[in-house]
């Protein structure tokens, strides 16, 4: 291993949401908890199902931490759009000639557009994000410690708490919008310019003690947060008004912007900057995690992939259903990671061949021309 390795920490953070993702999937797109008929099981699978909610936001997060300090790249949304064409058009190829799949015009034209729909929901709001981040930069920047956590709380209320309690309404947000991408974001700059460890709290205790103190929160808010909308689905006929504020919160149990999900996520993500190890073996299979959710994630393999895995196509009784469950994950997320491995050694071929060089090389001349036009 190379000395100058970078830290690991968060590459094995990236590779344990990544497999969150396709867990949650297998679960969600599987149709597994409405199959279950054994109650034990049913419970561990709902439970397994919020402990996996810390996926997107974790992958958020940690953007708002690097990139905060990061000067923007074209490049890298560029690297991010043919990524996502790639597996576009290699998803929609295979299910037209292998499978048979028919699609007409305006079905492929949505299919093959990098991102103007919602084939793949959270690449398109990260490019979003990424683009925002340089303006989102200079403000963090420029406001001090108590602004930066004003603002925060604001966020937090606004974008959180209150869409919880409304059920999405009046400031509607369920995880997918931008304004949680910037929520997050601004959070994650938070503790890159204010670290966890260096605050109060973190030096009160010893670093073995503050991830005592981490997981247990990550734990703590998924039983809150099962043991919380158990209890109001009991309660939830007692009158109108409490009826219709339960249902609102029930509706939004599994919402990324929860605020037992939002503070599992920020537990979770601290826990892991509390770790320091190097290994270049998690840093190669942390780069090509994006890989495994442009795989399995894309319409066309989601309605047929898990049914051909046997998940969720009849009654579920068996508690072994939960060992099955995890092995077809990591089947789907071993396979990603290779196929997304073989595709990066392909595109750097390509990239270092002579005809691409001389490509780029006009590009670049014709849009330093474009530049000397502009300025003159």
């Amino acid at each position: 291993m190379k000395k100058n390795a970078r830290n690991a920490n968060y590459d094995l953070m990236k590779i344990l949401s990544m497999f969150f993702i396709v867990l949650y999937h297998v679960i969600v797109h599987g149709n597994v908890l409405a199959n279950i008929h054994n109650y034990t099981l049913y419970l561990i699978t709902e439970i397994v199902l919020l402990i996996c909610l810390v996926h997107v936001n974790s992958f958020v997060l940690v953007t708002g931490y690097f990139q905060c300090t990061n000067q923007f790249k074209a490049s890298k949304v560029w690297q991010l759009i043919n990524s996502t064409m790639f597996y576009k058009i290699m998803i929609v190829l295979v299910a037209v000639l292998l499978f048979h799949n028919t699609l007409g015009p305006v079905s492929l034209l949505n299919q093959l557009s990098p991102i103007l729909t919602d084939e793949y929901w959270f690449v398109k709001m990260y490019i979003i994000l990424y683009c925002l981040s340089p303006f989102l930069n200079i403000m963090i920047k420029n406001i001090n410690q108590r602004q930066h956590k004003q603002l925060l709380w604001c966020l937090f209320v606004f974008f959180s708490i209150i869409p919880y309690i409304t059920g999405g309404q009046g400031f509607p947000n369920d995880g997918y919008t931008l304004y949680q991408f910037l929520f997050l974001y601004l959070l994650g700059a938070y503790f890159r310019k204010y670290p966890f460890l260096q605050s109060n709290i973190g030096k009160c205790f010893t670093k073995s003690k503050v991830q005592l103190i981490l997981f247990f929160l990550c734990i703590g808010c998924v039983i809150a947060n099962y043991c919380f909308n158990t209890t109001l689905d009991v309660y939830m006929n007692t009158n109108r008004i409490t009826n219709h504020l339960f249902q609102n919160m029930l509706g939004m149990k599994m919402a990324y912007s929860n605020p037992f999900v939002i503070v599992q996520s920020l537990a979770y993500f601290l826990l892991f900057a509390t770790f320091s190890f190097k290994s270049s073996w998690i840093s190669k299979i942390s780069a090509c995690t994006l890989g495994v959710y442009l795989l399995h994630d894309h319409t066309l393999m989601r309605y047929s992939l898990y049914v051909k895995l046997g998940v969720g196509t009849a009654p579920i009784y068996s508690l072994s259903f939960f060992f099955y469950m995890l092995a077809v994950s990591v089947l789907i997320f071993v396979v990603g990671i290779i196929i997304e491995y073989l595709r990066q050694c392909l595109f750097k071929f390509i990239y270092n061949r002579k005809i691409s060089i001389k490509i780029r090389k006009r590009y670049y001349r014709w849009v330093h021309s474009l530049n000397e036009e502009t300025s003159s």
